[in-house]
């Protein structure tokens, strides 16, 4: 085992003596610890990993309302709840060194590209599982198995009290708020119309799961401006999750880049998002059990068990399974729509459609056949927009969008150096995020506001790449993550998020080519 040495691991437990006087446990039973009823420090924590590799079969009962004896390994332990009544204390141990890896790694990958990356072995497992188990429904939606690790299904333990504990205080919370309360009520009455999800009594008997959710408020969003998130990574019992058992799956879209450029090369472009595409994906009635949830509209009403039937945001395989049926269709109805099937495939970001051509007609009928394409799965294609009045005139006006900048982001990064797209003019611009903040300014404050900054295309390098360069001036010092920094670099620092407000002026245009070209030449240094 590898071990983290820390100052404190927790409080001491238990937090007061518990009197064992009446309790009957054998006089020559080898116990883990003798001294497991005196308050005492502890000085070992193991981890989920290894604990289930310690314990034994064996287990002894000391009556209906007392704990019981564990084998293991080091001897028997007490395990349950006592009588007595003590303080509750809590103790929180964070690390956020996996979080601060990630951030870095973000950062400096926008600008890598990977051709002919091989699948791992767990992500052709997902391929080799999805066409063995996918489905088509009789009105065209496809059903799906979610990519469990067998292995562990029976290791979830219980998950009923916390999802129970986290509704109740979602719920206090909802009643001092009624407006955030009626979209939280909105948004579920919705989930139960479309018939996304449906009251249900399940068999405690087979392996489920139920998930915590909360509330996502999105001001800025044109449609959905308070969403409900399902919480796929909350742990059971046995501190093990329902995204802990289930694979996450390859990437089966092109990167974000790649989209990028092949946007900008046709003359007339098109822009849409598949409506709700995660929620017209059905999940197969058995891995349902592994998404039941509780609600009710008000304290008065009986607590519910809910089962959610669609792919679910939230969970780990759930952009895989969503995007990997979007892809599927395209194949399945490449016949019946030769123009859109490949756009499918080539064009879309997640949910987000970026096309076009250079033959104004041509993508006229592209478009309708993508629309049918779409919608002969299940999928709606909403939002379109485009640079060109004829082609945006043979797109319903129910289907169009009204708004005249769209912002292109990463998936869930809502407040990133945002690139937007005018298309009455055609151009780009930058939706620069505000840096305002009363915190110390540290190294971890400016990486922080550094993975905000998002350029796929590299089109304000120049701007971004001095912000790298500052970033390792400040490794090179070896400053610790949370030391305020010297004045020089504050100032470096205030000056730069000055500076770069002045971005929100650029504008670029979006085809980078023109009409009647002879010959293409790319310079690459």
């Amino acid at each position: 085992m590898d071990f983290l040495i820390l100052p404190m691991l927790t409080r001491i437990l238990p937090t007061a003596n518990v009197d064992i006087s009446k309790w009957v446990i054998p006089r020559l039973l080898p116990l883990a610890d003798p001294k497991f009823n005196i308050a005492h420090d502890i000085d070992l924590i193991i981890g989920i990993k290894n604990f289930f590799s310690i314990l034994e079969n064996e287990q002894l009962t000391l009556g209906s309302v007392l704990p019981v004896l564990r084998k293991t390994v080091f001897g028997y332990v007490v395990a349950g709840e006592a009588m007595e009544k003590t303080a509750s204390t809590v103790v929180c141990n964070v690390s956020s060194i996996d979080n601060l890896e990630s951030i870095v790694r973000k950062f400096w990958e926008v600008e890598s590209f990977e051709k002919g990356k091989a699948l791992s072995l767990e992500e052709l497992y997902c391929e080799n599982h999805f066409r063995e188990t996918h489905q088509r429904a009789p009105d065209g939606r496809y059903v799906v198995r979610l990519p469990i690790r067998e292995e562990m299904l029976d290791s979830l333990g219980e998950s009923f009290k916390i999802a129970e504990r986290r509704f109740l205080a979602i719920e206090r919370k909802l009643s001092s708020d009624p407006v955030l309360h009626a979209e939280y009520s909105k948004f579920m009455d919705e989930y139960l119309t479309l018939g996304h999800m449906d009251e249900f009594e399940p068999n405690l008997l087979k392996p489920h799961f139920y998930l915590p959710h909360h509330a996502i408020q999105r001001p800025d969003s044109t449609t959905t401006k308070t969403r409900v998130v399902f919480d796929a990574s909350c742990r059971g019992s046995n501190n093990i999750s329902l995204n802990d058992i289930c694979y996450v799956g390859p990437t089966v879209q092109p990167l974000l880049v790649s989209t990028l450029v092949n946007f900008r090369l046709p003359k007339f472009a098109v822009n849409a998002d598949a409506e709700k595409m995660y929620r017209q994906v059905w999940v197969h009635p058995v891995d349902c059990l592994l998404q039941l949830i509780q609600f009710r509209k008000t304290p008065n009403e009986k607590l519910q068990t809910y089962r959610l039937k669609t792919v679910t945001y939230g969970t780990a395989p759930a952009p895989y399974l969503a995007t990997r049926v979007l892809n599927q269709l395209a194949v399945d109805e490449a016949a019946n729509y030769p123009l859109a099937a490949p756009m499918v495939e080539n064009c879309f970001y997640v949910d987000d459609y970026l096309s076009g051509d250079d033959n104004e007609q041509r993508l006229v009928e592209t478009n309708r056949q993508l629309i049918d394409l779409l919608r002969s799965g299940g999928f709606n294609m909403r939002k379109w927009c485009s640079n060109s009045p004829t082609v945006l005139s043979h797109i319903p006006e129910t289907l169009r969008d009204s708004r005249t900048e769209l912002q292109i982001s990463q998936s869930g990064s809502v407040k990133a150096l945002g690139l937007l797209w005018h298309p009455l003019s055609d151009e780009f611009s930058f939706n620069v995020p505000e840096f305002v903040s009363s915190e110390p300014i540290t190294k971890r404050l400016i990486l922080s506001e550094m993975s905000r900054l998002f350029d796929p295309m590299g089109l304000v390098g120049a701007a971004i790449v001095s912000a790298k360069i500052f970033l390792q001036a400040l490794w090179s010092k070896k400053f610790n993550w949370n030391d305020t920094l010297p004045e020089e670099y504050q100032k470096w620092w205030k000056l730069y998020r000055f500076e770069i407000e002045t971005l929100s002026m650029l504008r670029i245009p979006r085809r980078i080519l023109v009409d009647n070209y002879r010959t293409l030449e790319l310079h690459v240094f």
